[in-house]
């Protein structure tokens, strides 16, 4: 059997924005009720995706205004609205 990760991704002009479900895989659950964040990169700073900024105080607005904008994007795909966890913030 092979494991595949879930994820859904957002991406604006400047930013790209990612989740994964902690668990699971895509035959026994294709639409998992939580995801875990995983990335933030700022596409206009860093377009090599090298600097994750996943849970940077920082930009802490930034990525809450995301993880709504994917909330309501996966609600309106997938029919139910999953929760997401918030990365660990970092200083």
């Amino acid at each position: 059997m092979s494991v595949e990760e879930i994820g859904r991704t957002i991406r604006t002009e400047r930013w790209k924005y990612a989740v994964t479900a902690p668990e699971g895989d895509t035959g026994d659950n294709p639409q998992p009720d939580r995801y875990v964040e995983r990335f933030l990169y700022d596409l206009w700073s860093g377009p090599d995706e090298r600097r994750n900024l996943i849970g940077d105080s920082g930009q802490a607005e930034v990525t809450a205004t995301l993880r709504e904008r994917l909330l309501d994007r996966i609600e309106a795909v997938e029919g139910e609205r999953p929760a997401i966890e918030q990365a660990a913030n970092r200083p």
